[in-house]
């Protein structure tokens, strides 16, 4: 069984009024864990890992007090599990490691109840898929990894019936991949690895005719990478590893053209990071691990000049960490992580 402390050993709305104080600290020291923006501008935090192991507990953070509370805890505690936000204010957590083993449980957060309510679960257990909007509310879930094989299946959720059905198999089956939405209900699932060994592959699931076609390739293969949906239309892929350790490097994916290329690599290598887009337009990248040293650095990537700068730096280094969009996206709410010393319940605001 393969849980985020051997993970993290293998590879190493609108918005409230800003708080007038730095957000506190989680209550549960956490990593591997899951964060949604609700409505309003507030953030749910939830499941993970720390030294205690599994976590199952949940946290709000509200934008206008600054200041997490309890909300409610998971049924069955898991870590490097996905999630992502229904309709009508609602957040799904699916899949992930527990203490059972691989998991394909789901389960749904109401926010009137502030409490957890099982899901129908996924035709397979899956550690570290992907789980992206799809078109008419749908949620496209892609890949994984269940302790014996790299899946290629993937599946739609449609929450208002709580049901899953088949959504086709991609030609590579991966984990610790990127997946973003694109126009039309598309969704772009890009790198990570499998058997083989690490993935520079790309495929495009078209909701309309419910097949996976190709998207290219990265120049360089690379898992634990971020995608990020540029407000021009292209894909921002930044870090990521393979063997040989940590990347720098990142690369733009074009819809029209269906290519990659290479863009200004970032200052800091890095990996299992976290990249964020402003309202701006501008996309945040905020610690990871480079190679063997854990990061605070920040870096900002400008699309109009296809460059970066460095942005300000976190009170403490961190990977494994979540980093939410805020006040309209001018904010990023960072949370937990491992800093290489110890598993955080800090939380920052940047910048």
């Amino acid at each position: 069984m393969v849980s985020a402390a051997l993970v993290a050993a293998t590879f190493a709305g609108c918005c409230g009024e800003p708080p007038s104080s730095p957000p506190g600290s989680l209550a549960t020291p956490r990593y591997a864990h899951v964060a949604v923006t609700l409505p309003g501008g507030r953030v749910l935090v939830a499941a993970g890992y720390n030294a205690s192991g599994f976590v199952g507990s949940a946290e709000r953070y509200s934008p206008v007090t600054g200041a997490w509370s309890a909300a409610g805890a998971l049924t069955i505690p898991r870590d490097y599990p996905n999630a992502v936000a229904l309709p009508g204010g609602r957040a799904l957590v699916l899949g992930g490691i527990g203490a059972s083993g691989y998991l394909a449980s789901t389960e749904i957060y109401d926010p009137p109840s502030n409490a957890w309510l099982t899901g129908a679960p996924m035709s397979v257990a899956r550690y570290a898929p992907s789980a992206t909007p799809s078109l008419a509310g749908r949620i496209l879930v892609a890949g994984g990894f269940d302790g014996a094989s790299y899946h290629a299946s993937s599946e739609l959720y449609t929450p208002d019936l709580d049901t899953w059905s088949p959504a086709g198999a991609m030609a590579t089956g991966r984990w610790l991949h990127a997946a973003v939405e694109l126009p039309q209900g598309r969704v772009l699932v890009v790198g990570g690895e499998n058997a083989t060994g690490f993935l520079a592959s790309a495929e495009i699931f078209q909701p309309s005719l419910g097949v996976w076609t190709s998207a290219g390739s990265l120049v360089t293969p690379r898992r634990g990478h971020r995608a990020v949906r540029l407000a021009q239309g292209k894909v921002l892929v930044t870090g990521g590893e393979d063997a040989s350790g940590s990347f720098a490097s990142a690369e733009l994916y074009d819809p029209v053209s269906n290519a990659w290329t290479v863009t200004t690599p970032m200052h800091v290598p890095r990996y299992l990071h976290t990249a964020t887009l402003l309202k701006s337009g501008r996309v945040l990248v905020a610690g990871g691990r480079s190679n063997m040293e854990f990061v605070a650095s920040t870096e900002i990537y400008d699309p109009a000049t296809g460059t970066w700068e460095m942005g300000p730096p976190m009170k403490q280094h961190r990977y494994f960490h979540t980093a939410s969009a805020i006040d309209g996206g001018k904010r990023v709410l960072i949370t937990g992580g491992w800093s290489g010393v110890e598993v955080l319940s800090s939380t920052e605001l940047l910048p």
